[in-house]
């Protein structure tokens, strides 16, 4: 109410003096004085505002006042006129200046401070629930695959053989091996006769005969036999049938066969006397078999005790390092591959009688006593 009393009089006076006030530029200084805060001060509305803000309004340039009047260089405080000075006025503005101002709320200090990352979320669960819980798929499939790995290389230790095994087949004195249908066979020079068993020289059992008396060791070619003699420089083709006679006699002269194998089709024989391996080609004809010498090698480890030919490999074990040594042949030279020591378990006082293999087992006959010596290919340390 005292608002609008006020602003009644004020209009009355605006009224009344309007014509005057048009005619002056005015500068007075304010009614009240403000103590001085380091607050800053509150924004004005036309209700807060002392008289003085309300009057005082931007003048445009006074074109009319001319820089030679006297009146121009005075100060703007002695021009105003005498209506403005009255007691009315005066009152007026005290008034104005003695009503409350309006205090702006105070600013919150929080809203000031920026934050580098935004603050984490809090999950609320709903009262009585439980958490999703995710499954920890990485943990489980490291689990499963260590399980298997476990359980794969505790089967292959159940099913994997050692590297060597030894199986005793006195009292008969063998000599010669062959590797024949998954099937081992060796003879007794003595009786001659052709023994069959099985790979751990179980169910030994006789498989007819083969006539050498002096047998030195045997190779199985183009459905027969082969053999060789101890001291003498032949070689021996042997006939179909249980009695597995002599076919053809071979000579060779200033060699001395003893170990003797086949690649399927050329057979190879080991000098007994020298570090030299031959290569014959075994033909065909209406008159017979001929055989026909193709190369011959040399071997750096000295005399071979046993042969071996397969897939462009040469197996050589010798006589008195018994080192397995391994190479690759072609027409007339051969490479070393690789070797591996086999004298722990065939020492020299035990004579080799015989050696046959395959792709992953490696079985070997010595004497005194008569043993089948069977090795793990994969097991074995080659270098």
């Amino acid at each position: 109410m005292e608002n609008e009393h006020l602003s009644a009089r004020f209009d009355k006076l605006l009224k009344r003096y309007r014509s005057q006030i048009d005619r002056l530029d005015l500068d007075l200084p304010p009614v009240g004085e403000i103590p001085a805060t380091t607050e800053e001060p509150p924004p004005q509305t036309p209700e807060t505002a002392p008289l003085a803000d309300i009057v005082e309004e931007p003048q445009a340039p006074d074109a009319r006042r001319s820089p030679e009047t006297p009146a121009a260089k005075e100060p703007r405080s002695s021009q105003a006129p005498d209506v403005l000075r009255s007691p009315e006025t005066a009152a007026l503005n005290s008034e104005a200046s003695a009503l409350p101002r309006l205090e702006p709320p105070p600013r919150d200090p929080v809203e000031r401070i920026t934050l580098a990352t935004p603050p984490p979320r809090a999950v609320v669960s709903k009262p009585g629930s439980r958490a999703p819980r995710r499954f920890p798929w990485p943990y489980a499939l490291a689990a499963a695959l260590m399980l298997a790995a476990a359980a794969s290389w505790w089967g292959y230790r159940e099913t994997a053989l050692p590297a060597h095994q030894a199986f005793a087949l006195a009292p008969a004195q063998l000599r010669g091996l062959v590797l024949r249908d998954n099937r081992l066979y060796s003879t007794d020079p003595q009786s001659q006769i052709l023994m069959g068993f099985k790979a751990d020289g179980r169910k030994l059992k006789a498989e007819g005969k083969l006539a050498n008396p002096v047998l030195g060791q045997m190779a199985w070619i183009d459905g027969a036999f082969w053999s060789s003699s101890l001291g003498r420089e032949v070689l021996y083709q042997h006939g179909a049938g249980p009695e597995h006679g002599v076919s053809r006699t071979y000579t060779t002269p200033n060699r001395h066969p003893f170990a003797l194998c086949s690649d399927g089709d050329d057979l190879w024989v080991g000098d007994s006397q020298s570090n030299l391996a031959y290569r014959y080609l075994i033909g065909h004809s209406l008159t017979g078999t001929a055989l026909t010498p193709l190369n011959q090698y040399t071997l750096p480890g000295g005399a071979p005790a046993g042969l071996h030919a397969a897939d462009s490999l040469l197996w050589v074990l010798y006589s008195q390092s018994r080192h397995l040594a391994r190479y690759r042949y072609d027409s007339g030279t051969i490479k070393p591959v690789d070797e591996t020591d086999l004298s722990l378990w065939l020492p020299l006082v035990h004579p080799v009688a015989g050696m046959t293999a395959d792709s992953s087992t490696l079985w070997v006959l010595t004497d005194s006593p008569t043993t089948l010596h069977r090795f793990d290919l994969r097991q074995l340390r080659w270098k």
